[in-house]
């Protein structure tokens, strides 16, 4: 009666009365939701009793459950991925108030959802480096690992040469935190097929300083080839 007197329209009470699970859990779970004073939380109830378990264990992200549902226009495909994803739902929210147009894309990769929010802190709420990054999301972890060995001033250049990210990657790692080799490597790119093949063989011989002095000759090796096949021949 009192869940009654609570909701007493017409709408709400056709739900209640066809409600098949345990009153006593939907009015516990009503009166949480009023006593937390939640805008708009006993209709957002009502609308979703199918997820009556979720919404009383999670009382405290029914606002946040509430702004999606608007941003995702309770589109159910869009809100079945928040709901089997509770505790990412906050962030969530708050990437798509700052990825404006990229909701989806939010959805769509919300497994990885702490490394977005990294790399869109990083990226500075940019919307076309996200773009990319929405476009290659099997290596989204692998960039958050290299930006702090770049600056990010080649934040942009990686972003554009992501087809040798494979070699580019291990490239930048084997250049470490050297701002030089960095600086050299990123002015060579059209070199980088070559000089994986070099730097893996400096690597497996484990050459003491043959990264550092690789990157600091690649003018060199570029201008004449001859000395790029001296050095792979006999490093």
């Amino acid at each position: 009666t009192t869940l009654f007197r609570s909701h007493g329209n017409e709408n709400k009470l056709d739900k209640v009365f066809n409600y098949e699970g345990n009153l006593n859990d939907l009015k516990q779970v009503s009166d949480d939701i009023k006593k937390a004073s939640i805008i708009g939380g006993q209709d957002f109830l009502f609308d979703n009793l199918d997820r009556i378990d979720l919404l009383g264990a999670e009382v405290e992200l029914i606002p946040t459950f509430i702004h999606l549902a608007k941003k995702y226009e309770n589109n159910p495909a869009h809100m079945d991925v928040v709901y089997a994803n509770p505790l990412k739902a906050e962030q969530l929210l708050q990437l798509s108030e700052l990825l404006v147009g990229q909701e989806i894309d939010l959805l769509d990769n919300i497994d990885q959802i702490e490394v977005i929010g990294k790399l869109t802190e990083e990226f500075e709420n940019d919307l076309k480096r996200m773009e990319v990054v929405f476009a290659n999301p099997e290596l989204s972890s692998d960039i958050l690992e290299l930006l702090p060995l770049l600056g990010k001033e080649y934040y942009d250049i990686l972003l554009l040469n992501l087809e040798m990210f494979d070699s580019l990657s291990v490239l930048i790692r084997r250049a470490g935190t050297d701002t030089a080799s960095i600086q050299s490597l990123f002015s060579h790119l059209d070199f980088v097929d070559d000089l994986i093949e070099i730097s893996n063989k400096y690597a497996q011989l484990k050459i003491d300083g043959g990264q550092r002095a690789l990157f600091s000759n690649l003018d060199l090796f570029e201008a004449d080839p001859g000395y790029f096949l001296l050095a792979q021949d006999d490093p």
